[in-house]
């Protein structure tokens, strides 16, 4: 089925909103009272944990996506819906427990019962580490871009701490 991707969002919390809108079948009591037993998910649902959290995604769900819809945010770069998930960035790396390394979300389906953490001492030093690695043959400051400071790139660069590079160029 041919997507036509002119129109599509293009910012995280629109290709979130878009993601939440498609996410629930009828759309009703996902998010019924926490301390009562979870009902048991429909045949095309499964439950996972993000970050201690229990939710409910539709079978087939990256987990990326299954994060965004539930309000837990994961940088990425390379992902969109409507395009396929090289997962290259590996800016989206989440800890899925049971794992025993760094998986990107974008591309990793979500299975019953997963546990997934999103903001581990070691997922925070892996995603500054793969910015680093970007940045280290991108510029910050692109006075010729047409994102003109509007940059996932740039955003991420502010968010984490400014520092520059630990590579020297000769």
């Amino acid at each position: 089925m041919s997507q036509d991707l002119r129109n599509a969002p293009t910012t995280k919390p629109a290709i979130a909103e878009a993601l939440r809108d498609i996410a629930t079948p009828g759309g009703s009591g996902a998010a019924a009272g926490a301390s009562a037993p979870a009902a048991p998910a429909p045949v095309d649902m499964v439950t996972i944990k993000v970050d201690g959290r229990e939710v409910q995604v539709k079978k087939g769900t990256n987990v990326l996506e299954a994060c965004l819809q539930n309000g837990v945010d994961v940088s990425y770069f390379c992902y969109h819906p409507g395009l396929s998930s090289p997962a290259v960035c590996r800016q989206c790396l989440v800890e899925v427990v049971g794992q025993p390394k760094l998986v990107p979300s974008c591309y990793t389906p979500v299975a019953d019962k997963m546990e997934v953490v999103t903001s581990s001492p070691r997922v925070l030093q892996a995603r500054q580490q793969m910015l680093e690695f970007t940045l280290v043959n991108h510029p910050v400051d692109c006075p010729i871009c047409d994102k003109a400071g509007e940059c996932t790139l740039q955003k991420l660069y502010d968010d984490w701490d400014h520092t520059g590079s630990r590579t020297e160029f000769n």
